[in-house]
């Protein structure tokens, strides 16, 4: 690449030399991030971030939003979003739509709970498990099955935290066992 500002003889044109003065483009913006961001409105020093947090700092659920909900994939090689969750201070939810259950009766379709475990079953066989990113205490847990669109059966699965902490999501980590991966 030529360097700018560098006068150009052209061709001949009758007999006479054309001269041409190149100049540098003007200034674009560039499509790269920055690598650095200016925080000296916040007042803040290096010092400042390097020390320790008070250890009288308190984050209760209390201080928290009333509730959170997302979507989660029930899927290891996919995300499908076939797990919709919520949660509140103390109660966790979540409604599953596991793509590989499409055809099964909902009323061939429960679930099981353990503290920190959920596995789905399919005329009483285990179809597909996960492991909670909480613990639940199992004897609250309710479920409900029902015939949705498209011969896909849709489970709503309930029950209380113990103890009571934001989870922020439902599946920890899919079954290993499960029939669908």
């Amino acid at each position: 690449m030529l360097p700018f500002n560098v006068v150009i003889a052209l061709g001949l044109s009758c007999g006479r030399a054309s001269r041409v003065q190149l100049r540098a483009p003007p200034a674009r913006a560039s499509a790269e991030p920055p690598t650095s961001v200016s925080v000296s409105d916040l007042g803040l020093s290096m010092a400042d971030l390097a020390a320790a947090l008070p250890t009288d700092l308190s984050i209760t659920m209390a201080d928290t939003p009333e509730a959170t909900a997302g979507y989660e994939s029930t899927l290891r090689s996919s995300t499908d979003q076939g797990a919709a969750w919520s949660e509140s201070a103390d109660v966790v939810e979540v409604t599953l739509t596991i793509l590989a259950m499409r055809g099964q009766p909902a009323a061939a379709m429960a679930i099981e709970a353990t503290a920190t475990s959920l596995t789905v079953t399919a005329w009483g066989r285990a179809i597909w498990t996960c492991v909670l990113r909480g613990t639940i205490d199992p004897n609250t847990a309710s479920m409900i099955a029902e015939d949705g669109m498209g011969s896909l059966p849709i489970l709503q699965f309930s029950a209380r935290k113990a103890p009571a902490v934001w989870w922020g999501g439902f599946i920890k980590s899919i079954g290993e066992d499960s029939l669908i991966n």
